[in-house]
């Protein structure tokens, strides 16, 4: 689906740029971005419908969550900032 390309390229896109400003310009929001991010990529599948498209979905699925697993200590050291 070509729908599910250019959002693999688009958010993959965002997701190194955020991770580039985490990692030199640490904001207490970068973490909730890329949490946001990742989350966009799990439900993605259903919301653009290319669910019927296993291969892809469940790399977005995978994606997303690893995305999401990483953010979280990103928003709870991010507290005392």
């Amino acid at each position: 689906a070509p729908i599910a390309w250019s959002n693999f390229h688009l958010i993959g896109a965002g997701l190194v740029v955020l991770a580039i400003r985490a990692f030199y310009f640490p904001q207490v929001w970068v973490p909730w971005a890329i949490a946001a991010c990742g989350g966009w990529l799990a439900i993605s599948p259903w919301a653009l419908e290319f669910a019927d498209h296993v291969s892809q979905s469940a790399h977005s699925i995978i994606a997303g969550v690893i995305a999401v697993s990483l953010s979280v200590p990103g928003i709870y050291g991010a507290k005392g900032r």
